[in-house]
């Protein structure tokens, strides 16, 4: 911000009315953390485990256990919530599956940007703005379902075992 008032400062001879708006913290890195700042693009659920999972407007992130209502939720399991970037869908999209929506990989949740998921640290600490649901990256990756419905049968190729994360609730909302 500080950049931006300079630059503001050198600017305002040719243009008064400028307006320097939406400054945010989208990464940072070094010290003990890495911070990402991303939008929920999507929030999907299933009762059954290995299928698509449907959009909703809103979930309940239960303590040390899932999302209400998914079939993934389960006390003390592992993973209790899997996590996606569109970044990893909009790949398969380019590849002439246009038709691939949020859900479609089974994931929990969609974020925006490119956020490397798959790259982040087991044990990294996952907030939602606005919202007191804290998470913990529990693991990187899985088997992929087998189910009907399954991506993977319609496309050949399955996102989660590779770019998928999984995280445990450790305080809902």
């Amino acid at each position: 911000q500080i950049a931006l008032a300079t630059i503001y400062d050198m600017c305002k001879a040719v243009d008064r009315t400028m307006e320097i708006t939406d400054v945010h913290l989208s990464k940072k890195t070094g010290g003990k953390t890495i911070f990402y700042r991303t939008n929920v693009l999507s929030i999907n659920i299933n009762k059954e485990r290995g299928t698509t999972k449907n959009p909703v407007d809103s979930a309940e992130f239960l303590d040390d256990c899932g999302i209400d209502g998914d079939g993934h939720s389960s006390k003390g399991i592992v993973k209790q919530v899997s996590i996606l970037s569109v970044s990893s869908i909009d790949k398969v999209r380019a590849m002439g599956y246009k038709e691939v929506g949020y859900g479609d990989f089974a994931e929990n949740i969609t974020v925006g940007g490119n956020v490397p998921v798959h790259l982040l640290p087991i044990g990294t600490k996952i907030f939602f703005k606005n919202s007191t649901v804290v998470m913990r990256l529990s693991q990187i990756g899985k088997k992929n379902h087998t189910g009907p419905d399954n991506i993977s049968k319609r496309t050949g190729i399955s996102l989660l075992p590779t770019e998928g994360i999984f995280a445990q609730v450790e305080k809902g909302g």
